[in-house]
């Protein structure tokens, strides 16, 4: 079994249900767990290399750039009050669904991810 295999098995040990058939979000249904985390050298919570802001824009467009407008309010960094990467509901991973699902404002582009094929 590969090293990266041998983390994958440690990982599921413990947090099995992260990777639920119902899982929608790309690096966690294809258990690219390593993307996000660090499990042995991260002092950040849930062992992120970087903070939540950074994490998410790594892949996905800023909040400034991306055409709802709950994500143009002044300031917006926190994704994880709305998207939740691990268990969130489709569409948009949403993390409760009485979030309601905005729609872009008239003669808005809409944004494309920055998500890439693996």
């Amino acid at each position: 079994m590969g090293e990266r295999a041998d983390m994958l098995k440690t990982c599921r040990a413990c947090h099995g249900d992260f990777f639920a058939e119902s899982v929608e979000h790309f690096p966690v249904k294809e258990g690219q767990c390593f993307e996000c985390h660090d499990p042995h050298r991260s002092t950040r919570d849930h062992l992120l290399k970087t903070g939540v802001y950074d994490t998410c824009v790594a892949c996905h467009d800023p909040p400034e750039e991306l055409s709802q407008p709950a994500h143009g309010a002044a300031g917006v960094k926190d994704c994880i009050a709305c998207h939740d990467p691990h268990f969130g509901a489709p569409p948009m991973l949403k993390s409760h669904p009485s979030i309601p699902i905005p729609t872009s404002l008239p003669g808005e582009k809409k944004s494309t991810s920055k998500e890439v094929e693996r």
